[in-house]
C-alpha cells in the first residue's frame, strides 16, 4: 500500500490493564454498555468494566478447558458466549457470575455470535466449526454439553469466519477455492446461496454492516472484497489490496488480515487489522482509504491515563516500521467497536505468521483502546483502492 498522507497517530491509545497470558484471538462490545470481552489463548474469556472512563477493570472471567477463538454478548448485555478448541459451547451470565455449557461440536468451535431470528421468542446464538457445521442453540433449552442445536447447517467444508446483522447471517469456509454461504434469519433452517468468493487465498474474517445490506471477506493474502446484499451495479462489489509493504527489490510483503469489522453507526466504515501490526479505517461507499495507523510497537511505551482517549488528539510525530523483516514485529489478532462507535477496542500479540522462530517475549499481549475521531469515520485526505 502506497503512504497515506492521512496517517494518524497512536499516542493516545491506552492498554487495559490485563492479567492476559496468551494471544488474544477475539474482543467483543456489550451492545449496551462500555464492557469488553476479551477471548484468548490462555483458555479465558476476561470481562472488562471501561465506563468509568478514569480507569478500566476486569470485571468477570469465563474459564474453558482450550484457547478460547471467539466470544460475543447477548443482545441485552446479559449474556457473553464463547467457543473454542474443547469444542464446547460456554454461557456467562453476567447478574450472578455463573457459567454453563449449552451445547457442544465435533471439532474446534471457530466463531460464535448471538443473531435476532425473526418470530424467535428466545435469544439465539449460533456457532461456527470445523466440524464443518453450523448450528443455532436455543437458550432456552436445559444447558448441557450433550445439548441437540436447533437448527444445523452442513457447510461442506471447515468454517473460518462468521458473522450475522439484520436478517443476513454470513459463513466463510475452507476450501481450494473458497466458499462462502449466506443465510436469511427468516429462513435459518437452509442455505439461502453458496457461492466461490472473489478472493483466492484463505478466508481469515467474515463482517456483515450495521444493517445487513453489505458483508466483507478477509483473507491471508492481504486483500478484501465487499459485496452489496443486493447490489445494483457490478460497482457495489468490488476487491481491494492491504496491509502490504512497500515494494523491496520488487518484492512485496503480504500480510495475514486478522480481523475485519464495519462500524455500528456509520455501516459504510469498515475496520480491518493484520499481522503487519496495524488498523486501517476504510469508506467502502467511496471507495477509499479513511485513516490509517502506524504499526504497533512490539511492547507497549509508557500510556496515558484512560480517561485521555475521550479528549481530542494532538499531532504528533511518529515513527513506522515500513519492512515486514521486523523479528519481533508484534501482530493486532482481533478488533472491536463499541457499540456507539466512540471506541475502537484492538488486540496487540503474536499471531504466529511466522512461526516458532518469529515469537519472542519482547512481544507483550495486552488490549488497547482508541478513542475513534472525525478522521478516522470520514477524513479530509483520501487515497483511492487499489484494486
Amino acid at each position: 500500500m502506497p503512504s497515506a498522507p492521512n496517517l494518524g497517530t497512536l499516542d493516545k491509545d491506552v492498554a487495559l490493564p490485563s492479567g492476559i497470558e496468551d494471544t488474544v484471538q477475539s474482543l467483543s462490545w456489550s451492545p449496551v454498555a462500555d464492557k469488553l470481552a476479551a477471548a484468548s489463548w490462555d483458555k479465558k474469556v476476561h470481562i472488562y468494566d471501561v465506563a468509568a472512563k478514569l480507569r478500566a477493570q476486569e470485571v468477570s472471567t469465563l474459564t474453558t478447558d482450550a484457547p478460547v477463538l471467539s466470544c460475543d454478548w447477548a443482545k441485552d448485555g446479559t449474556k457473553v458466549i464463547a467457543g473454542g478448541a474443547d469444542r464446547k459451547l460456554h454461557l456467562l451470565d453476567m447478574a450472578t457470575n455463573k457459567q454453563a455449557v449449552i451445547g457442544s461440536h465435533d471439532a474446534a468451535v471457530r466463531r460464535v455470535r448471538f443473531v435476532k431470528v425473526p418470530g424467535a421468542n428466545a435469544p439465539i446464538a449460533v456457532s461456527g466449526s470445523w466440524d464443518r457445521t453450523v448450528k443455532f442453540w436455543d437458550l432456552r433449552q436445559p444447558a448441557s454439553e450433550t445439548a441437540s442445536a436447533a437448527i444445523t447447517l452442513n457447510c461442506g467444508e471447515r468454517v473460518y469466519g462468521l458473522d450475522a446483522n439484520g436478517e443476513l447471517l454470513v459463513v466463510g469456509t475452507a476450501d481450494d477455492q473458497p466458499r462462502v454461504h449466506l443465510v436469511d434469519l427468516k429462513n435459518p433452517g437452509e442455505i439461502l446461496k453458496t457461492m466461490d468468493t472473489p478472493l483466492v487465498r484463505q478466508t481469515r474474517a467474515v463482517a456483515v454492516n450495521a444493517d445487513g445490506s453489505t458483508w466483507a471477506l478477509a483473507s491471508i493474502e492481504g486483500r478484501c472484497a465487499i459485496n452489496a446484499l443486493n447490489a445494483k451495479s457490478s460497482r457495489e462489489n468490488f476487491t481491494f489490496k492491504c496491509h502490504r509493504d512497500l515494494p523491496v527489490n520488487n518484492t512485496t510483503q503480504i500480510w495475514t488480515i486478522n480481523d475485519i469489522q464495519f462500524h455500528p453507526v456509520r455501516k459504510h466504515i469498515l475496520a480491518t487489522a493484520g499481522s503487519d501490526g496495524s488498523f486501517v479505517f476504510w469508506n467502502t461507499a467511496q471507495r477509499c482509504k479513511a485513516r490509517g495507523y502506524p504499526r504497533v510497537p512490539a511492547s507497549p511505551p509508557a500510556a496515558p491515563s484512560l480517561s485521555s482517549i475521550f479528549s481530542s488528539p494532538t499531532k504528533t510525530k511518529t515513527k513506522t516500521k515500513g519492512s515486514g523483516s521486523d523479528a519481533h514485529q508484534a501482530a493486532i489478532t482481533a478488533v472491536s467497536f463499541s457499540h456507539d462507535g466512540g471506541v475502537f477496542a484492538y488486540a496487540v500479540g503474536y499471531d504466529w505468521c511466522r512461526g516458532a522462530a518469529g515469537n519472542s517475549r519482547d512481544i507483550k499481549t495486552r488490549v488497547m483502546l482508541h478513542n475513534v475521531v472525525a478522521d478516522d469515520v470520514g477524513g479530509q485526505k483520501r487515497v483511492t483502492f487499489l484494486t
